[in-house]
């Protein structure tokens, strides 16, 4: 599984690439217009200065979000489908996981995502690959998860419950996976008793475990 960290992403936006993008989804030119002042506002400092603002979008600005969501759009969603159509992918904002069969194929991903994020004047933080084999204890895979898992919920719940649904039920398929692996289990049945087991040990665990999302 790969965890993708976007290097000051919000900071980082290229006014020139947002607008292009923008013109993709409206032809209003007072929208259009209203956009670019709002990207190219200046930032008041302290002492009085008002420096110019040549590139990001303010993290936390009312449509911060929506430029968020149109630039990443583009520049990972639509390029995911084509590309890697094989891989279960989640977006919330600028956090990204995508879900992969191997260590060397989770290797390629990175490889090709970072160059289409170049593409967009963006960078990847290094080393943010976590793979179904992992020794780490499967409480910490689930507590680095859980804020994305719970913020991927209150988003999707919105708009496509089913797509969500859908991921949560792969994202099961995964730990069983790797209980099969971690307890050098053969047989299915074992598998299932043995998450089954988990599941009532620790139902808290797994924020999608606490809505009743553990088949």
């Amino acid at each position: 599984m790969v965890d993708v960290d976007i290097k000051g992403f919000f900071d980082n936006i290229n006014h020139e690439i947002m607008m292009e993008l923008l013109q993709k989804h409206t032809d209003q030119k007072w929208v259009l217009l209203y956009v670019e002042h709002w990207l190219k506002a200046g930032v008041a400092h302290e002492d009085g200065r008002v420096g110019i603002n040549e590139r990001d979008t303010p993290q936390g600005g009312v449509i911060s979000p929506l430029h968020a969501n149109i630039y990443l759009h583009h520049c990972f969603d639509v390029w995911m489908d084509p590309i890697c159509p094989h891989n279960a992918f989640e977006r919330y904002a600028d956090d990204l996981v995508i879900y992969a069969s191997s260590r060397m194929e989770a290797e390629l991903l990175l490889g090709k995502l970072r160059e289409r994020m170049m593409k967009f004047k963006l960078e990847l933080h290094p080393e943010k690959l976590y793979h179904r084999r992992s020794s780490q204890p499967l409480e910490q895979t689930a507590l680095k998860l859980n804020p994305k898992i719970r913020g991927w919920i209150n988003y999707f719940s919105k708009y496509n419950r089913y797509k969500v649904l859908n991921v949560f039920m792969y994202l099961n398929t995964l730990i069983k996976k790797w209980i099969r692996n971690t307890y050098k289990l053969r047989s299915i049945s074992r598998v299932v008793n043995k998450y089954n087991e988990m599941v009532k040990a620790s139902p808290e665990m797994f924020y999608h475990w606490k809505l009743g999302i553990t088949y």
